[in-house]
């Protein structure tokens, strides 16, 4: 017991380095799939490893929670950059309750294991880290680019794009927003 808490909270040292690197020097959407998608892939592949691999098993888990504490490094900033303005607190408090509301239940999938099969809950956490994926295509890339500020600026993406930058964003080169 006492070894797999110091391997699992051993597994977070990369993520505090790896994290804010990506978020960094990165564009935000592409780690952000990548990363639930090696998650669910090592997800789904603890099924089919034998369980006399046990260190196998175990190297899938820790890689599929490295890569999902990236996702939730990068989540914090990624929700702030995607929500305008005006909503921006709201949203941002709505991102962070649905991820509670994700790890209080968390333990409670775990124990369908002993209920219906072995696999139900890698199968679970697999599935929702491909939807995960998909849903992060549908957002908005936000590196090196203005906050929008309405809902407006939302709605109508292409008078952002004129903002865009190549480089670090400094405050006292943005331009006045757009107003409707």
């Amino acid at each position: 017991m006492y070894i797999n808490f110091l391997i699992s909270a051993a597994v977070e040292i990369p993520v505090c380095v790896a994290a804010p690197l990506l978020i960094k020097f990165v564009k935000r959407k592409p780690p952000f799939v990548v990363c639930f998608v090696v998650t669910s892939i090592a997800c789904v592949l603890v099924i089919a490893v034998p369980e006399d691999m046990v260190a196998t098993k175990i190297s899938l888990t820790m890689i599929g929670k490295m890569f999902i504490s990236i996702t939730y490094g990068i989540m914090f900033l990624y929700g702030g950059e995607v929500f305008p303005t005006v909503i921006r607190t709201v949203g941002v408090g709505t991102s962070i309750m649905c991820s509670r509301i994700g790890g209080a239940i968390a333990p409670f999938v775990r124990e369908l294991s002993k209920s219906t099969h072995v696999a139900v809950p890698s199968v679970i956490y697999g599935v929702l880290s491909i939807i995960a994926a998909i849903m992060v295509f549908l957002l908005p890339e936000t590196f090196n680019r203005q906050l929008p500020d309405t809902i407006l600026e939302i709605e109508n993406p292409e008078k952002l794009t004129k903002y865009e930058t190549k480089g670090p964003v400094e405050e006292t080169e943005l331009p006045e927003p757009v107003t409707a």
